[in-house]
C-alpha cells in the first residue's frame, strides 16, 4: 500500500515542512522514498488597524 505523508513543525525559528511517500510491503516493511523538506523563516503577522 502507498501512503503520502506531510508534516509541519518549527525548529530554530524556522517553519519546516516535510513530505514523503511510503510503501508498506505486507504491512511489515515500510520503505520511505521521495522525501522532500522545505524551510521557511517565520514572519510576524502585521496587525490590522
Amino acid at each position: 500500500m502507498i501512503h503520502h505523508y506531510i508534516t509541519k513543525y518549527e525548529e530554530d525559528g524556522e517553519e519546516k515542512i516535510v513530505a514523503w511517500l511510503q510503501i508498506n510491503f505486507f504491512g511489515f516493511f515500510p520503505i520511505c522514498f521521495s522525501k522532500r523538506e522545505l524551510r521557511q523563516k517565520n514572519h510576524a503577522t502585521p496587525s490590522r488597524k
